[in-house]
């Protein structure tokens, strides 16, 4: 249906960040039902913290449509990191916004994280008050600020709040790359391998795809801030559990650092994208897990 409903569509779309891991993955899905798409990659293609490359880059290609995936990534301890990182992901955002014409109509996609919600009671609902306890969180609020003070009634937006995302080509430093590794690789020496037992609800890929493409076609949800996650709550204990499982292994032989120091739950309450955009996960996390488990086994027989 959602496909359908996009491809009629001759809206020419740009997807900011599309060589990250969301955005290969958008970007196959929009080349696949024939959208007019367009793509910054990366700094080759545009650096989006130089306005003055910006602007004409934007203006050329004269967007219906904006995803913005770029920002830098969460760099977790590495405070130098992460302070160069909230530089580049509010001078992206701010310079994309601008770029785009007054008098142009835009839609703008937003994609956000549930680290914006920070320390607030789960399961996060999207009327609680933004209370970011990094500087990833609070760099991903200040730029969706600005996008806020952007909106207009020709510049309209989607706020986008999304949890932690798994799936094939996920970055190889991301919790679950890094436990089917341990399991696969027979690391079984894992005592620094820390792991919390906070509650959790990721989400695969293609879901969180499912979801942005049905808020482009679906204008209820413009103007709107919407959570996207996996709904069902897990530990990451239970989840590298999960892992030995899939590869017929005793869960019980390797016992994991428990440590919570520095983490913070992140589960999320979908039921507005499910009432809005008529959405809900598809591949739950056995079967999420299965595939890329079984994706690490094919690349380690090449």
């Amino acid at each position: 249906m959602i496909d359908s409903a996009m491809s009629g569509q001759s809206s020419k779309i740009l997807v900011t960040g599309s060589g990250g891991f969301i955005g290969q993955h958008l970007v196959r899905k929009l080349h696949s039902i024939g959208m007019d798409l367009f793509e910054i990659r990366n700094r080759n293609d545009c650096d989006l913290c130089n306005y003055e490359a910006v602007k004409p880059c934007v203006q050329q290609i004269n967007p219906d449509i904006i995803v913005h995936l770029a920002a830098s990534p969460d760099a977790g301890k590495n405070i130098s990191y992460n302070h160069t990182g909230f530089h580049n992901t509010v001078n992206c955002t701010l310079n994309i916004l601008y770029a785009v014409p007054p008098t142009r109509k835009c839609l703008f996609v937003y994609a956000g994280s549930y680290k914006q919600y920070g320390n607030n009671p789960i399961p996060f609902r999207e009327h609680q008050s933004p209370n970011p306890v990094n500087l990833y969180g609070l760099a991903k609020q200040s730029a969706e600020n600005l996008v806020r003070i952007r909106e207009s009634a020709k510049f309209r937006a989607i706020y986008l709040r999304i949890g932690s995302v798994y799936g094939p080509g996920q970055p190889q430093n991301a919790f679950l790359s890094r436990a089917i590794r341990a399991v696969l690789e027979r690391d079984r020496d894992i005592r620094d391998f820390r792991i919390s037992n906070l509650l959790w609800d990721p989400i695969y890929v293609s879901d969180v795809i499912d979801a942005i493409c049905r808020c482009i076609a679906t204008p209820a949800v413009w103007g709107q801030t919407v959570n996207i996650s996996g709904g069902v709550p897990y530990t990451p204990l239970q989840v590298f559990r999960q892992v030995m499982l899939l590869v017929h292994d005793d869960p019980d032989l390797v016992k994991c650092k428990v440590e919570n120091d520095g983490y913070y739950p992140s589960l999320g309450d979908t039921r507005l994208a499910k009432k809005i955009l008529n959405w809900r996960p598809n591949i739950g996390l056995s079967e999420g897990l299965e595939f890329i488990v079984n994706e690490y086994l094919k690349c380690q027989q090449r």
